[in-house]
């Protein structure tokens, strides 16, 4: 049967980093997405959390890593910040990013009010539209 000694989490991720001249730790190991992947004590982890842990110390499993530099496959810990969700989500460029930067209706109207289930309306289109829906279904008068 054979022995193996185990090398330090630090040595075996130097093995994995390409440093670029934008400062980036380029993980140059597994991949998932993307994202950098290293095995540690039979479970594999997101590289950039690992490396954000060993230099900062702990994170809990709900916190999120926003890579400053949008490099996903960055394990520098100085290119990555704690954030929430949400956060994380705007400042994207998914379709949730993009829609949350837009201050006007399709008309070119200001948003200016909150509609139900969290969406953003105008009043101008909204008072349009309510005023179309009463010419077409007022009552008739014999």
């Amino acid at each position: 049967m054979r022995t193996y000694k185990k090398t330090p989490i630090a040595e075996r991720m130097a093995k994995y980093i390409s440093v670029n001249p934008s400062g980036c730790h380029i993980w140059t190991g597994c991949k998932s997405f993307g994202y950098g992947r290293i095995g540690i004590d039979g479970r594999l982890l997101l590289a950039h959390r690992v490396a954000y842990a060993m230099a900062h110390g702990e994170i809990s499993s709900e916190d999120i890593l926003d890579h400053l530099c949008r490099t996903p496959a960055c394990v520098n810990p100085d290119h990555l910040e704690i954030v929430t969700h949400r956060e994380n989500i705007l400042r994207g460029v998914g379709p949730s990013a993009q829609n949350a930067k837009k201050d006007r209706c399709p008309a070119g109207h200001l948003y200016d009010m909150d509609l139900p289930g969290n969406r953003r309306g105008c009043r101008k289109c909204r008072n349009e539209l309510k005023l179309r829906w009463y010419h077409k279904n007022k009552p008739q008068v014999a």
